[in-house]
């Protein structure tokens, strides 16, 4: 009988057997059990990642091959000198705790066929499809309308400069943009139903305007633009709310001003028609604000990417 318990018990080690190696740069923790050979990428304060970083759909060693399906907590925590990173089909888990630093990101894709994770319409983020969730983002991501909410620090730490966040949020949750210092616009077309949560908006210290199409004041945390709050802020919103937002402490208090929306809000829309813009697709990306990608300029609003990697928002008048 101990006999017998000792030869399950090496069964069960062999079948949950893992080891951790180093694979073409990129840190792993490779287990081998009874449904086959798997790979997670793992946290190794020896192993820093810059430029693109492809993270692959198997790897190989000791002559045997690994599906790589997992990120594990803090396995890629630290991306800031990274400018692209790729996820492949086969990753399926995503754990806390990553792209916490990610400044330096330009780019995200996530290879399509993944059952769990999207970059839909080229949007350079990582969705988690079934919730609709934003993972994480970078400097040019654009959020699809369909998004419904935002992982903590989702967009934490890039280098935005201006955002349009689309109506189907129903929530800003904890440290979504914290520490983007370069983010000075966000536009919010939605209710916002569930509320900006707390550190929101914190350490985004170039926040000079904020157009929030609600009629409804959202709710606000005491510490959504942070434990200090962020001077000069400007917040746009419909005419008619003006008073319910100004009665609304919260609003009031970390908000400078608060002004009707005009026509040509929000700041950086260039109401434009075709003969003023010369349509280039070889320096042009062109994208709808549900994150689509388009062939050229639609009539109403149009997200435009240059070449080198700014943004601009146009709306076609014709």
């Amino acid at each position: 009988m101990k006999k017998a318990i000792l030869t399950m018990f090496a069964a069960l080690l062999c079948a949950t057997a893992a080891t951790a190696e180093v694979i073409d740069g990129i840190s792993y923790r490779l287990s081998k059990n009874q449904t086959g050979n798997t790979a997670a990428v793992k946290r190794d304060s020896k192993v820093s990642y810059s430029g693109e970083l492809i993270i692959p759909p198997t790897v190989t060693y000791g002559g045997e091959t690994y599906t790589v399906t997992a990120i594990d907590s803090y396995g890629l925590q630290d991306i800031s000198m990274v400018t692209k990173l790729s996820l492949p089909a086969t990753v399926t888990y995503i754990a806390s705790n990553n792209f916490i630093w990610k400044n330096s990101l330009e780019s995200i894709t996530v290879a399509e066929g993944n059952p769990t994770y999207d970059s839909r319409g080229g949007c350079n983020a990582i969705i988690e499809t079934r919730e609709n969730k934003l993972v994480a983002g970078c400097t040019n991501t654009v959020i699809p309308e369909g998004i419904i909410y935002f992982a903590d620090g989702a967009l934490g730490g890039t280098s935005l400069e201006t955002i349009v966040i689309p109506k189907s949020v129903v929530s800003i949750g904890e440290d979504v943009f914290s520490g983007c210092e370069k983010l000075t616009t966000v536009t919010i077309l939605g209710s916002l139903a569930e509320g900006i949560d707390e550190g929101a908006f914190s350490g985004c210290r170039a926040l000079t305007d904020i157009y929030l199409y609600a009629e409804t004041p959202p709710s606000l945390d005491s510490e959504s633009f942070g434990e200090d709050g962020i001077e000069g802020i400007t917040l746009h919103v419909p005419a008619t709310a003006i008073e319910a937002y100004k009665a609304d402490n919260r609003w009031s208090n970390n908000c400078e001003s608060i002004v009707a929306l005009a026509d040509a809000d929000p700041v950086g829309i260039q109401p434009i028609d075709n003969s003023q813009f010369t349509i280039d697709n070889s320096d042009r990306a062109y994208y709808r604000l549900d994150g689509h990608r388009t062939p050229t300029l639609q009539k109403g609003l149009n997200i435009v990417r240059q070449k080198d990697g700014t943004i601009r928002k146009v709306i076609m008048n014709k």
